[in-house]
């Protein structure tokens, strides 16, 4: 038997229910990279002082098509030395989504794509005149930066970043 009198309108959480009327309820803006717990409840309200005895089984949840692709890291390092005039040094790393230690699931990978490189020099500058006027000054120039683009978007986070980024109106 199909009930005709499903709403659609809103209730507040705490008005009364009828007895047999049953209320599905969605608060706030839920996503499924929020839920850490799910609970199920199941009410048995007595009537006419009936005991009513049942057994309830819920079998375990899955999640199923579960991105499950590995990601990949790389690291370049390169140190070079000119005699005691000048050293450089030279880093970079990449790693993408899904990176991560063998023991670990795939919601326990890394989320991000990530890409950083640093440049570290030391020039002894005082090499560049002559020996007599026995100048020593030291010049150390450093530069490095780190990108992150994140797999899924920071405020809904059950949807990919890609899909929001085309989907803008605006860049």
């Amino acid at each position: 038997m199909i009930n005709d009198d499903v709403s659609d309108e809103p209730v507040s959480e705490f008005s009364p229910l009828d007895v047999g009327q049953q209320r599905i309820a969605i608060k706030g803006n839920p996503n499924f990279g929020d839920i850490r717990t799910l609970m199920i409840g199941v009410k048995n309200p007595s009537q006419d002082n009936m005991d009513v005895c049942s057994e309830v089984w819920f079998n375990e949840l899955r999640l199923s098509d579960m991105d499950n692709e590995g990601g990949w890291a790389a690291t370049l390092a390169v140190d070079s030395n000119i005699a005691d005039f000048m050293s450089v040094s030279a880093t970079a790393r990449q790693s993408t989504t899904g990176f991560g230690n063998i023991e670990q699931g795939p919601s326990q990978r890394e989320q991000i794509d990530k890409k950083q490189y640093d440049f570290i020099s030391n020039i002894n500058i005082g090499q560049l005149f002559p020996k007599t006027w026995g100048l020593n000054i030291p010049f150390n120039y450093g530069q490095g930066e780190e990108f992150i683009t994140p797999e899924f978007d920071q405020q809904y986070r059950d949807i990919n970043l890609n899909s929001r980024i085309d989907l803008a109106e605006t860049q």
